[in-house]
């Protein structure tokens, strides 16, 4: 039975897998990012403009970003109803799923699956002028708010959650060792953040180098082109990216060419 390590976060480890022990996999734990609430006081800002009913565009960039909104307010059955009164833009049909779900209607998901592809998504539209709100994590990418204003737009974010590292790597640093030794035979990267923390961890466990080589003998999947990038861009050659970005689409898809 293959051996494939998973790095998402605690809170989305137990469903990963079942996910991937349904696909004959036997899954190796080691979270290498934490997400953290974030107190962002532009929120009141976003709030006042849902309110005075003058935003046109709600972009959502995950699910993580849509539950850390919901739990900024008091009246959720409000909240959803003004965010209807907007465009609600979604990055990927997960997050789309989620929020209609939820009871919000989407009414634009990119076709890739990132914040360039909203840009390209939105570029056809004329949207000079218009007021748009991004609620998202701490380390969204500046592309999409840079891209938007070059546009024309008014663009405004809110950060309501970050990502981290975790506090106590003593589990994350003896797999990694394990997967130094050849222990591993799939590595899975689910966001840029996953990508670096991973590799930070790997050198603090002394044990990077031989990391590096280990994952260039063995599959590398990552969802996502930043994902990739990241990866790339460390010397690391990626083996499979899923066309659609979730994580049991890549599991099902590692399942195809093992």
């Amino acid at each position: 039975m293959k051996k494939i390590l998973i790095v998402r976060p605690e809170e989305r480890m137990e469903e990963s897998m079942r996910i991937v022990e349904s696909y004959g996999f036997k899954g190796v734990s080691a979270p290498m990012i934490k997400l953290v609430e974030k107190m962002d006081p532009e929120f009141e800002f976003f709030f006042k403009n849902l309110i005075d009913n003058v935003v046109d565009y709600v972009i959502f960039t995950s699910i993580n970003g849509i539950r850390y909104t919901l739990t900024k307010v008091d009246d959720e059955a409000d909240f959803k109803r003004r965010v209807n009164g907007s465009e609600i833009v979604a990055i990927g049909e997960p997050t789309r799923r989620f929020l209609e779900d939820m009871g919000m209607t989407v009414g634009l998901v990119p076709k890739d699956f990132s914040s360039s592809g909203i840009v390209a998504a939105l570029s056809g539209r004329d949207i000079k002028g218009k007021n748009i709100e991004i609620l998202r994590s701490s380390h969204g990418s500046e592309i999409l708010v840079s891209e938007l204003k070059g546009m024309g737009a008014n663009v405004h974010e809110v950060q309501v959650y970050s990502i981290t590292i975790p506090e106590d790597l003593t589990r994350q640093e003896e797999v990694l060792k394990s997967a130094a030794r050849g222990e591993v035979d799939i590595f899975t990267f689910t966001s840029r953040m996953t990508v670096l923390n991973f590799l930070k961890v790997a050198e603090s466990a002394g044990v990077k180098s031989e990391i590096l080589e280990a994952m260039n003998n063995k599959i590398v999947s990552a969802i996502g082109n930043p994902t990739e990038e990241a990866l790339i861009k460390n010397k690391i050659k990626v083996d499979f990216v899923p066309r659609e970005f979730t994580f049991e689409a890549m599991i099902r898809g590692l399942k195809d060419i093992c």
